[in-house]
């Protein structure tokens, strides 16, 4: 109750007399919507934009790049960087990521080794679970 009244306070203003001269316990309402994507949208465009000058291979924050500028409406920049995004993609999978003969060959290894210890255990069990 006394929770409910103190919310009822705080909505009205801190002094309800006051009430015109307290305008910013509720500015974030009284902001359009529109005005509020607008803002976001800027400094998230600015903050892929530092991503890409840091890495510009990285592919995710240049289709989201694209993405924002086409919903801020510079659609011929948003298809360059979304084109400059799928074919970095693409070079990245058709090089592949290969590991190199000598880490193939120890991962083989490791893998064969962990195959025959999980199979001799497995084995052992089943052999204990049969004479019992």
């Amino acid at each position: 109750m006394a929770l409910t009244r103190l919310m009822a306070v705080l909505r009205q203003g801190v002094f309800p007399q006051r009430r015109s001269l307290n305008r910013s316990v509720g500015w974030h309402d009284e902001l359009p919507r529109f005005v509020r994507r607008m803002l976001l949208e800027s400094n998230v465009a600015a903050a892929l934009r530092r991503a890409t000058e840091e890495n510009p291979q990285h592919t995710n924050a240049l289709h989201n790049l694209a993405v924002v500028y086409h919903k801020q409406g510079k659609v011929a920049e948003s298809v360059k960087l979304q084109r400059q995004a799928v074919r970095l993609e693409l070079r990245s999978k058709s090089q592949g990521n290969a590991l190199a003969p000598e880490v193939a060959g120890w991962a083989r290894k490791v893998a064969y080794r962990g195959f025959v210890v999980v199979a001799l255990l497995l084995a052992v069990i089943v052999a204990l679970l049969y004479l019992a």
